[in-house]
């Protein structure tokens, strides 16, 4: 009797040993413009989120957007920028929701349990979904990840 709980005791702790080991791996995120977001693990998995289609939208709202203000006093809006406004953010937003969860699922999946999110100061143009990502992480926040922006840590 004692060796067979001896012996369970073993295997739990063996359990144990490996998902401690497992669930202090991170995914590191980069992201960009036409790579929307370069993912890499402490496991060796990498995987890459297109952005070209994200980009292309955004630029086709900014071409729209100066072709129905050109001639038009500085403040001008009208009923047609709303509505493709609103078309924009809500594309966006569907996107930025498929990438959170797709890149949770991959967490969840390797027993990843710290996202690093890398961050550049001096970068030119700020994508405008980083800053989105980054408040969905942190919203997940109830599936125990830890979220670390890297330009704030001290090494």
């Amino acid at each position: 009797m004692y060796a067979t709980i001896q012996a369970r005791q073993n295997v739990a702790d063996e359990v144990r040993d490996y998902l401690l080991y497992q669930c202090h791996q991170a995914l590191s995120i980069d992201h960009g413009i036409n790579n929307w977001l370069t993912c890499v693990s402490s496991l060796g998995k990498s995987f890459i989120i297109d952005g070209q289609k994200v980009k292309s939208v955004n630029q086709w709202y900014n071409k729209r957007v100066a072709e129905l203000k050109t001639g038009k006093p500085q403040g001008y809006w009208s009923p047609e920028l709303t509505r493709i406004t609103e078309q924009r953010n809500r594309f966006i937003r569907d996107a930025v929701n498929k990438a959170a969860r797709f890149i949770i699922n991959h967490c969840l999946e390797s027993l990843l349990s710290t996202i690093v999110f890398g961050w550049n100061e001096a970068q030119k143009k700020e994508p405008i979904w980083a800053p989105q990502i980054i408040n969905l992480l942190f919203r997940l926040e109830s599936l125990s990840f830890n979220v670390r922006d890297s330009s704030k840590s001290t090494l």
